[in-house]
């Protein structure tokens, strides 16, 4: 039968971990360029967003993508315990 692990129980908390820490990064870095926070704002005039909107827009999908990773490790996270845990019985 085929299993429904892919990752090892290491690898699938550590990317549980930085996905987690990634979707809020990215929630809070599209929030502060949606408010159009001053001091993302200032700098030399090719360093600075034109459309600090679209900014935040590509930060809320990345921080999408990475809330759907979160669920996909922790799944794997969970999946490897259980079948560790019939592995141990």
């Amino acid at each position: 039968m085929v299993s429904p692990v892919f990752i090892g129980p290491g690898y699938s908390l550590c990317c549980t971990i930085v996905s987690a820490v990634g979707v809020i990064f990215l929630f809070i870095l599209g929030a502060l360029f949606q408010a159009e926070n001053g001091q993302l704002m200032h700098g030399e005039p090719d360093e600075v967003p034109k459309d600090p909107k679209a900014v935040a827009r590509a930060a809320f999908i990345a921080g999408a993508i990475y809330a759907v990773l979160f669920g996909f490790c922790t799944c794997q996270f969970k999946l490897g315990q259980r079948r560790r845990a019939r592995e141990s019985i």
